[in-house]
């Protein structure tokens, strides 16, 4: 009888978050158990998304945090983990409640704190980065020249246009000749 009491929970409060969020496109319901929420604006560094799962027995048990979604490419394993800890730290608290609009409004004000940790990973990154890209400066001399063949360079030495020599007026269009051409 306890998996219908936990089953008409998981049913209420389903419909409860689909109401609070029906129009905000940051909230999509997947699954009768399984809710993802993107935090931050789409495409910031700042960003990230969380899907909550629930699991059997909740809202007694608590539900699974997920962030391994593709949009999460930015993030390294040590960010997700730590996002995920602080939340299943937050969700110890609200352990026998309906806590997942509870938690996706604790991000919303937490964002910043939770985000610190992958700033100065990125910073670091970015300096890796920015140094790798001097040595790959330093390291290519020359710059790569568009490769002809014997043919197209025939072609545009019959023409002078041989090292990009073009004549005065190359480009310029005859007026008699198109005059006539009109005429006739």
């Amino acid at each position: 009888m306890e998996e219908i009491d936990y089953q008409e929970s998981q049913t209420e409060e389903a419909e409860v978050l689909c109401s609070i969020y029906e129009s905000d496109e940051n909230f999509k319901k997947i699954s009768d158990q399984r809710f993802s929420f993107m935090f931050g604006d789409e495409g910031s560094p700042k960003s990230f998304l969380v899907h909550i799962i629930w699991t059997e027995n909740y809202p007694d048990a608590l539900p699974e945090f997920n962030l391994d979604a593709f949009y999460n490419n930015h993030l390294n394993s040590t960010q997700k983990k730590s996002i995920v800890d602080r939340l299943l730290l937050e969700s110890q608290e609200l352990i026998g409640s309906a806590l997942t609009y509870t938690l996706f409004e604790w991000i919303k004000e937490h964002l910043d704190e939770l985000i610190v940790v992958q700033e100065s990973n990125q910073q670091e990154s970015e300096g890796n980065k920015h140094e790798s890209d001097q040595v790959k400066s330093t390291t290519t001399v020359k710059d790569k020249k568009e490769h002809l063949s014997k043919q197209q360079k025939r072609r545009l030495a019959d023409r002078g246009f041989l090292n990009d020599e073009r004549p005065r007026g190359w480009n310029w269009v005859d007026i008699i000749k198109k005059g006539s051409l009109q005429e006739a």
